[in-house]
């Protein structure tokens, strides 16, 4: 059972702590793309050596029993509405009880980083890091909960179900954007209300092209199209949920470029030529924009 948990997890050592206690485990595990879903219980009372999860995120819900736990310099205990979100990186030491069952998912590390970084909008330097004790008897724990629990659920009854890999995405969009919202963790401050996250679909769709495409020319008529709806819902939408036009919003973008590039231009580099390149013509009115959005002219972010 150590080889093969570890095939799917990471090398651990695993100890048996009564000699006269059989080990009765069951492991049951559902690949989706950029996560899994888990059961696993040992029937007996087991010493875990985890060493560090260097690769994934795994979020634990037990189901019976308790599990006691050394996570880097945190000792706690985990047990029916109490669980744990372990992030990369922590040495991990633990315990289970002989009655323990948990419900688990492991989560891709990279995957995470790369959606935060959609969320974002830019890239991100250090590594994401969730507070580590979660309540799931109550709030986003427990909707999480129930949310993976009738993911594992439906991978049994249903297995064809996430044969599909639109539906098999969907669902851990889902979970990315309920695990960056909702639970706490050390980007938590750089999430502002509404930047692709919990955005309706043709706002969403809209959005996500102009971050891709801030260089080229987009009217509205041209996002509305996209998005499958007409010019004035998707304003609205816009202005509902990001308090911003589309247009208002494609200049945000460009000017957070622009400020980029200054900020790293090699050699000499005028104003003007970023400028020009993400879309700006009227010198002037940028000059006035970017000193509005960032307190500070042009010129000074290239002279730093």
């Amino acid at each position: 059972m150590q080889q093969e948990i570890a095939r799917r997890y990471c090398e651990h050592n695993l100890q048996v702590l009564k000699s006269d206690t059989n080990l009765t485990g069951k492991f049951y595990r559902k690949p989706l793309q950029r996560m899994s879903i888990n059961y696993l219980s040992y029937g007996a009372e087991v010493a875990i050596d985890a060493g560090d999860f260097e690769n994934f995120y795994m979020l634990e819900f037990p189901i019976s029993g308790r599990v006691d736990l050394v996570v880097g310099d945190s000792e706690y205990s985990t047990h029916s509405g109490c669980g744990t979100l372990i992030s990369p990186g922590e040495y991990v030491k633990s315990v289970w009880s002989a009655d323990c069952a948990q419900l688990m998912l492991q989560i891709d590390k990279k995957s995470l980083r790369n959606y935060l970084q959609k969320v974002v909008m830019r890239d991100v330097d250090d590594d994401l890091v969730f507070d580590s004790r979660i309540r799931f008897d109550c709030g986003p724990g427990a909707s999480m909960y129930s949310y993976t629990k009738f993911l594992l659920e439906q991978s049994i009854a249903n297995e064809s179900l996430f044969q599909s890999q639109l539906v098999r995405s969907e669902f851990e969009d889902t979970i990315f954007a309920v695990l960056l919202e909702k639970f706490p963790h050390n980007y938590s401050a750089d999430l502002k209300p509404g930047y692709g996250i919990g955005l309706p679909k043709h706002v969403s769709r809209a959005y996500r092209y102009i971050k891709s495409h801030a260089a080229e020319s987009i009217s509205n008529a041209d996002l509305a199209a996209l998005s499958g709806v007409s010019v004035r819902t998707l304003h609205n939408g816009f202005n509902k949920f990001l308090g911003m036009s589309p247009q208002a919003c494609l200049r945000a973008f460009r000017l957070d470029r622009v400020k980029s590039e200054l900020e790293s231009a090699p050699g000499k580099v005028h104003v003007s030529q970023v400028a020009r390149k993400w879309g700006f013509t009227h010198m002037g009115r940028f000059s006035q924009e970017f000193r509005r959005r960032f307190n500070i002219r042009p010129s000074q972010v290239l002279r730093r």
